[in-house]
Protein backbone atom coordinates (compact mmCIF):
# COMPACT_ATOMS: atom_id res chain seq x y z
CA UNK A 1 0.00 0.00 0.00
CA UNK A 2 1.02 3.37 -0.55
CA UNK A 3 0.92 6.33 1.81
CA UNK A 4 -1.63 8.51 -0.09
CA UNK A 5 -4.37 5.79 0.36
CA UNK A 6 -4.30 6.34 4.05
CA UNK A 7 -2.41 9.46 4.25
CA UNK A 8 -0.04 7.92 6.81
CA UNK A 9 -1.10 7.88 9.45
CA UNK A 10 0.62 4.81 10.61
CA UNK A 11 3.50 6.93 10.59
CA UNK A 12 2.40 8.72 13.70
CA UNK A 13 1.77 7.78 17.57
CA UNK A 14 -1.89 8.05 18.36
CA UNK A 15 -3.57 9.16 21.54
CA UNK A 16 -5.05 5.35 21.85
CA UNK A 17 -1.22 4.16 21.39
CA UNK A 18 0.09 6.10 24.14
CA UNK A 19 -2.75 4.57 26.24
CA UNK A 20 -1.85 1.07 25.77
CA UNK A 21 1.62 1.82 26.27
CA UNK A 22 1.24 3.14 29.60
CA UNK A 23 -1.62 0.54 30.26
CA UNK A 24 0.81 -2.57 29.17
CA UNK A 25 4.09 -0.33 31.39
CA UNK A 26 1.64 -0.26 34.51
CA UNK A 27 0.15 -4.39 33.97
CA UNK A 28 3.08 -5.75 32.48
CA UNK A 29 1.54 -8.90 33.44
CA UNK A 30 -0.83 -9.01 30.20
CA UNK A 31 2.29 -9.46 27.96
CA UNK A 32 4.78 -11.34 29.79
CA UNK A 33 6.35 -14.32 28.62
CA UNK A 34 3.23 -14.45 26.07
CA UNK A 35 3.03 -14.35 22.26
CA UNK A 36 1.92 -10.94 21.36
CA UNK A 37 0.63 -9.81 17.57
CA UNK A 38 -0.51 -6.20 17.17
CA UNK A 39 -2.23 -5.49 14.46
CA UNK A 40 -2.20 -1.94 12.84
CA UNK A 41 1.09 -1.34 14.75
CA UNK A 42 2.33 1.66 13.00
CA UNK A 43 5.37 2.68 14.16
CA UNK A 44 5.57 0.04 16.88
CA UNK A 45 5.43 2.12 19.58
CA UNK A 46 3.00 -0.50 21.72
CA UNK A 47 5.00 -3.27 20.46
CA UNK A 48 8.21 -2.41 21.70
CA UNK A 49 6.37 -1.64 25.43
CA UNK A 50 5.38 -5.37 24.88
CA UNK A 51 9.17 -6.44 24.50
CA UNK A 52 10.46 -4.04 27.01
CA UNK A 53 7.96 -5.57 29.46
CA UNK A 54 9.15 -9.13 28.77
CA UNK A 55 6.66 -10.64 25.52
CA UNK A 56 8.02 -13.85 24.96
CA UNK A 57 7.20 -12.56 21.26
CA UNK A 58 5.67 -9.67 19.41
CA UNK A 59 4.75 -9.59 16.19
CA UNK A 60 4.20 -5.89 15.12
CA UNK A 61 2.10 -5.48 11.69
CA UNK A 62 0.74 -2.69 9.17
CA UNK A 63 0.72 -1.62 5.79
CA UNK A 64 3.79 -1.81 3.77
CA UNK A 65 4.30 2.33 3.61
CA UNK A 66 4.96 1.77 7.59
CA UNK A 67 7.37 -1.24 8.01
CA UNK A 68 10.37 0.62 7.22
CA UNK A 69 9.79 3.35 10.34
CA UNK A 70 8.55 0.58 12.34
CA UNK A 71 11.89 -1.26 11.90
CA UNK A 72 13.77 1.35 12.48
CA UNK A 73 12.16 1.74 16.06
CA UNK A 74 12.32 -1.73 16.48
CA UNK A 75 15.99 -1.62 16.05
CA UNK A 76 17.09 1.60 17.92
CA UNK A 77 14.83 0.25 21.11
CA UNK A 78 16.56 -3.82 20.94
CA UNK A 79 19.12 -2.72 23.38
CA UNK A 80 16.07 -2.36 26.13
CA UNK A 81 15.19 -5.89 25.71
CA UNK A 82 18.45 -8.09 24.07
CA UNK A 83 18.82 -9.23 27.68
CA UNK A 84 15.19 -10.42 28.13
CA UNK A 85 15.34 -13.56 25.19
CA UNK A 86 12.33 -11.75 23.28
CA UNK A 87 11.72 -12.30 19.31
CA UNK A 88 10.51 -9.15 17.30
CA UNK A 89 9.18 -9.04 13.96
CA UNK A 90 7.29 -6.31 11.74
CA UNK A 91 5.31 -7.88 9.06
CA UNK A 92 2.97 -6.50 6.69
CA UNK A 93 -0.99 -7.74 6.91
CA UNK A 94 -3.41 -4.98 4.87
CA UNK A 95 -6.79 -5.91 6.34
CA UNK A 96 -8.16 -5.85 2.65
CA UNK A 97 -6.03 -8.75 1.90
CA UNK A 98 -5.23 -9.83 4.96
CA UNK A 99 -1.92 -13.09 4.58
CA UNK A 100 -2.61 -16.61 5.68
CA UNK A 101 -2.23 -16.88 9.79
CA UNK A 102 1.06 -19.21 9.45
CA UNK A 103 2.52 -16.63 7.30
CA UNK A 104 1.88 -13.96 10.31
CA UNK A 105 2.50 -16.04 13.24
CA UNK A 106 4.66 -19.01 11.55
CA UNK A 107 4.20 -22.39 10.34
CA UNK A 108 4.88 -24.41 13.83
CA UNK A 109 2.40 -22.27 15.77
CA UNK A 110 -0.77 -20.40 15.01
CA UNK A 111 -1.47 -18.89 18.32
CA UNK A 112 -1.15 -15.83 19.89
CA UNK A 113 -1.72 -14.96 23.73
CA UNK A 114 -2.42 -11.36 23.32
CA UNK A 115 -3.89 -9.43 20.41
CA UNK A 116 -3.27 -5.39 20.41
CA UNK A 117 -5.06 -3.14 18.34
CA UNK A 118 -5.02 0.70 19.55
CA UNK A 119 -6.56 3.32 17.42
CA UNK A 120 -7.01 1.02 14.06
CA UNK A 121 -10.44 1.99 13.32
CA UNK A 122 -11.24 5.97 12.29
CA UNK A 123 -12.56 4.93 9.18
CA UNK A 124 -16.51 2.92 8.99
CA UNK A 125 -15.26 0.93 6.11
CA UNK A 126 -12.18 -0.46 8.16
CA UNK A 127 -14.79 -2.28 10.21
CA UNK A 128 -14.98 -4.81 8.34
CA UNK A 129 -11.66 -5.88 7.14
CA UNK A 130 -10.52 -5.59 10.55
CA UNK A 131 -13.19 -8.62 11.69
CA UNK A 132 -12.31 -10.22 8.66
CA UNK A 133 -8.27 -10.48 9.58
CA UNK A 134 -9.09 -11.44 13.23
CA UNK A 135 -11.00 -14.81 12.18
Amino acid sequence: SHIGEDGGTGLNVWDGAQLLLRYIEKVPNIVKNKRVIELGSGCGIVGVAAAICGCKEVIMTDLSYALPLMRENVDINRAAWKDKNVVVSCKECDWFQPPPVDELLGHDSNKADVLLVADCVWLSSLIAPLLRTLK
